[in-house]
């Protein structure tokens, strides 16, 4: 069984709002083996052969948001799923530096894609400011001191389940 994060380590980016629109409470759902969703990195998920991974860079649609933190899970393992489209993420940003000027004028409303770096204990799910190809998330607001962006999934990019 692969090794869950205990809660009374800190999330750095989250679900914002624990809030979920009527009948869209989070699903559990298989994990491919040896994934790693760490509580230091965004957690979206694709959706690919029945199991759950880390979204990459390129992946062009997502089935939601891993609420838990898990290292290199094992066959039966699962975690709780967010499809939520009203829920409100918090991930780092890469590509550009956030500056409030740019963030409402250039980012928020936007859509963009997801970067990936580093592998297993190491790897981060960030927002590519500066990839527009998949549009996978929509930017809804940020914290330039802490360089994140809130960001909801763009509901033209959600997997079918």
């Amino acid at each position: 069984m692969a090794q869950i994060i205990p809660t009374s380590q800190p999330f750095k980016y989250t679900q914002i709002n624990k809030t979920y629109a009527p009948g869209m409470m989070p699903q559990r759902g298989p994990l491919v083996a040896g994934a790693y969703l760490n509580p230091l990195s965004g957690r979206f998920v694709f959706l690919a052969s029945s199991t759950y991974r880390l979204a990459l860079s390129g992946d062009a649609t997502l089935a939601g948001w891993a609420d838990e933190a898990i290292q290199n899970s094992v066959t039966g393992d699962d975690a709780s799923i967010c499809d939520d489209l009203n829920a409100t993420f918090e991930l780092p940003v890469s590509g550009v530096v956030l500056t409030a000027t740019n963030l409402l004028s250039t980012y928020q409303h936007a859509s963009f894609d997801l970067a990936t770096a580093g592998s297993a204990l190491t790897l981060i799910q960030s927002v590519n400011l500066s990839g527009t190809s998949q549009k996978v998330v929509r930017i809804v607001g940020g914290n330039v001191t802490r360089q994140t962006v809130f960001v909801k999934i763009n509901p033209a990019k959600l997997q079918a389940q």
